[in-house]
């Protein structure tokens, strides 16, 4: 008797292991994930909608009927829901990013009235970090993804373009005043240095935290970044060039022509603009797929929600942080430019009527037709 049921004990555990076996994977299988990544059943599937932000579609599970606004299977939905960033490009950029400013910093303590590396190094360091960032991942231009490549190429272009023009206009110029008494003490060398590495630090949260993610989730984002970049790049080019020109032309005239005729400062929109491109280019691929769990309160899919977007707004933080700096500095809340401005020209009409009818920092496209 003993033996008959150890036999149908034996049979059963075949017959069950041969199921098992045979069985298909459900459709919503998911493979082995690392350790980074988070697993979810079937059955939570059933139970939750998920979202993913960044390739805008939205998916609800009812049933056994799954419904998507895009192209993409709830696996791949699921399987972006634990993407692994990897901040190392992130501390990289940053870290030569502070070793460019160290290094200027150090030139200027040791020739306190030499200012010609000043914009070579501070603004020269973000071309730097990018390329050196890029070597150190061992991309090819075949693996590279697209977005990484046009968002490394704008900053490198924009450092290299303005970095080069300041560096030229030093050399002409040869001393920049508002400057000289900062940088003649020891604290004014070093409080001037730290600001150019805050600054780089949070003007390059768009790029550099976009370094962190490898994947380009929308084009329709990416054309539109690279063309909000390339018309503040424009902007901000021409807007140097007409200055610079109108000085030589008109020395001791304040510049009131080209962009100048339609902005007071159409340099520092330019530059908001170009900030504002590589937010945008980099945006979509900052942000998680987020899994809602039906049952939870409407706080904690909030929550849930800005805790999926923290990378994205950090990114944005860049173009936000540029325009209260430029409008602080237009104002005259911040610097000296303002005062000055109105020590030079004060006495002309034609700039007060300027200020008072020229927007600070937009430019008004509809004074260009009123001219005429």
């Amino acid at each position: 008797m003993k033996m008959k049921v150890y036999q149908l004990i034996a049979i059963c555990t075949f017959k069950t292991a041969k199921a098992t076996l045979n069985k298909r994977p459900s459709a919503h299988f998911i493979p082995p994930c690392t350790a980074s990544q988070k697993i979810i059943s079937d059955h939570d599937i059933s139970t939750k909608s998920i979202t993913s932000a960044a390739g805008f579609p939205l998916f609800h599970r009812g049933g056994q009927q799954l419904q998507s606004r895009t192209n993409l299977s709830a696996r791949e939905i699921l399987s972006e829901s634990s993407l692994l960033f990897n901040v190392s490009p992130f501390f990289r950029y940053n870290s030569i990013l502070g070793i460019s400013n160290i290094l200027g910093m150090g030139i200027s303590l040791a020739f306190p009235r030499m200012q010609y590396h000043l914009d070579l190094l501070g603004t020269g360091a973000f071309a730097l970090s990018s390329i050196i960032t890029l070597w150190s991942e061992a991309y090819t231009l075949t693996e590279m993804p697209l977005r990484i490549l046009l968002s490394s190429v704008a900053v490198i272009i924009w450092s290299v373009k303005l970095a080069g023009f300041l560096f030229f206009r030093a050399c002409k110029v040869k001393t920049d005043n508002r400057l000289e008494s900062l940088l003649s003490t020891v604290p004014g060398t070093i409080s001037f240095w730290v600001i150019s590495f805050l600054w780089g630090f949070i003007s390059s949260l768009p790029h550099s935290l976009g370094l962190t993610s490898s994947l380009t989730r929308s084009n329709a984002f990416l054309l539109l970044g690279t063309t909000i970049f390339a018309t503040g790049l424009i902007i901000e080019s021409l807007a140097d060039y007409q200055k610079w020109m109108w000085k030589h032309r008109h020395p001791g005239k304040f510049c009131n022509a080209g962009l100048w005729s339609i902005s007071q400062h159409p340099n520092f929109f330019g530059n908001v603009l170009i900030w504002t491109g590589v937010a945008v280019m980099n945006a979509p691929s900052l942000i998680e797929p987020i899994v809602f769990d039906g049952r939870s309160s409407i706080v904690t899919q909030a929550a849930t929600v800005v805790w999926s977007l923290r990378r994205a707004i950090a990114a944005f933080l860049s173009p936000a942080f540029l325009w209260a700096l430029f409008n602080g500095q237009a104002q005259g809340n911040i610097g000296s430019g303002v005062e000055e401005s109105w020590k030079r020209y004060g006495d002309d009409s034609t700039f007060r009527d300027y200020v008072d009818t020229v927007p600070l920092l937009v430019p008004d496209l509809r004074m260009i037709f009123d001219r005429h």
